[in-house]
């Protein structure tokens, strides 16, 4: 499924806080004058910065609020929505990067009627903050999920979800839905839920083979309905596919 324009552009923002954004990337190009030649010049060097610092503060009066860091997706024109949400990516985990199956996850339940969703393994929470949010889905409970011990970087990870849920509760809030953070590891779940959701959904999750039978007890025992979006690619996509419980 191809995600050309993965989100209406008034409806979320991007961002990297300020000194990562700077040493990995120039996220609003170059200013006149600087050629794209690496490294660059000291004063080249100077004058780009102040030039991505004064964007930057463009952008923040357009949205007449300020933004931790530099965005990746930007707005250009005001919305009728309310504000848009913010979701904060970092360079430290894999966990805490938006990636490309979490855009096809959102686009596959976009206008669903799930009233309640669960999702494991939420990463920054994109899919699940955006599906809380929608302005068709009054009352819906969504509940973002991750462990904070299972691998290095886990707390890491589970703390910018947390940031990314508070930072957007009351744009969520103020649409009719809500939003919980919850840190969960599938091996200790023991699938309790007790069919608590209308939705259990995920993207990428599936990785290692020895958690899939607790990932599909948790699954089984959350809701009676589930949607994945998994890269094929990924090393334990086969072995899941031939589990006896799919």
């Amino acid at each position: 499924m191809a995600v050309t324009q993965p989100v209406p552009r008034a409806r979320l923002l991007l961002y990297t806080p300020a000194s990562a954004a700077l040493s990995t990337q120039l996220p609003h190009g170059l200013p006149e004058g600087v050629q794209l030649q690496f490294p660059l010049s000291v004063a080249d060097q100077e004058q780009t910065v102040a030039w991505q610092l004064l964007c930057h503060q463009r952008l923040e009066a357009q949205l007449d609020r300020e933004v931790e860091g530099y965005v990746s997706l930007r707005l250009d024109e005001p919305t009728a929505l309310g504000p848009p949400l913010l979701v904060r990516e970092l360079p430290e985990t894999v966990g805490s990067k938006v990636w490309r199956g979490a855009w096809l996850l959102w686009k596959v339940l976009q206008n669903s009627e799930a009233q309640s969703l669960l999702e494991l393994g939420a990463g920054v929470g994109l899919t699940g903050l955006l599906l809380a949010s929608e302005p068709s889905a009054q009352q819906r409970r969504v509940v973002v999920s991750e462990t904070r011990n299972a691998y290095a970087g886990a707390e890491v990870t589970f703390q910018n979800l947390q940031h990314n849920a508070a930072l957007n509760a009351a744009a969520i809030e103020a649409a009719g839905g809500s939003v919980q953070v919850l840190d969960l590891d599938w091996t200790e779940a023991n699938g309790a839920f007790g069919h608590a959701f209308d939705l259990v959904i995920g993207s990428d999750i599936l990785y290692e083979p020895h958690l899939f039978e607790d990932l599909l007890t948790l699954m089984q025992r959350s809701a009676r309905r589930a949607v994945l979006v998994q890269n094929t690619a990924r090393k334990g996509t086969e072995y899941f596919k031939a589990s006896p419980d799919v």
